[in-house]
């Protein structure tokens, strides 16, 4: 089963993405997988989470790096296909 997950931050490098979302205390990396569409212009991004985080632990952001299965070519565009967690900035 594999689910859209949703995102509060996302950082893409030509190996590996950086993403944050939400864990109550099981969550791995290697529960996510990134699927990319270079298909198409511009190119599709999805974070999808595998196996479902059942802890018990108040929510909380966390950061993951999630190696990708094919190098990303960063000086293209991309639509990331993942909802985001609206944060306020702080100034």
């Amino acid at each position: 089963m594999k689910i859209l997950e949703k995102l509060h931050a996302l950082a893409l490098g030509q190996q590996t993405s950086d993403i944050v979302v939400t864990s109550t205390g099981c969550t791995r990396s290697e529960h996510f997988k990134v699927e990319i569409n270079e298909q198409i212009q511009p190119g599709t991004i999805a974070v999808y989470r595998l196996k479902p985080d059942y802890c018990r632990r108040a929510p909380m952001p966390l950061k993951l790096t999630l190696k990708l299965e094919v190098p990303i070519d960063t000086t293209r565009d991309w639509v990331i296909m993942n909802e985001t967690k609206a944060q306020a900035l702080q100034r």
